[in-house]
């Protein structure tokens, strides 16, 4: 059994500056580089590890924690790691 945290950010397409259409056609490693979706991954993995800090402080060697974090590029794509 696993303990599975997710971080989710939303990006909207209007700061990526492109349409629904265009980011269905990119790859992820494409959308991982636009500068918003980056800036949300990085606070989102910020915030997962101060979770995690958190979490394994209160519950110690039980946790076994998976952390993922998941950013949604308008309502058209995800992106995550």
């Amino acid at each position: 059994i696993l303990d599975i945290l997710i971080e989710f950010k939303y990006v909207p397409l209007g700061k990526v500056k492109l349409t629904g259409e265009q980011v269905k056609n990119m790859s992820r490693e494409e959308l991982r580089q636009l500068k918003p979706v980056k800036a949300a991954a990085d606070e989102a993995e910020k915030q997962l590890n101060n979770y995690q800090q958190t979490l394994t402080e209160h519950y110690g060697d039980i946790l076994r924690l998976r952390t993922y974090t998941v950013v949604a590029v308008g309502y058209d794509r995800l992106v995550w790691q």
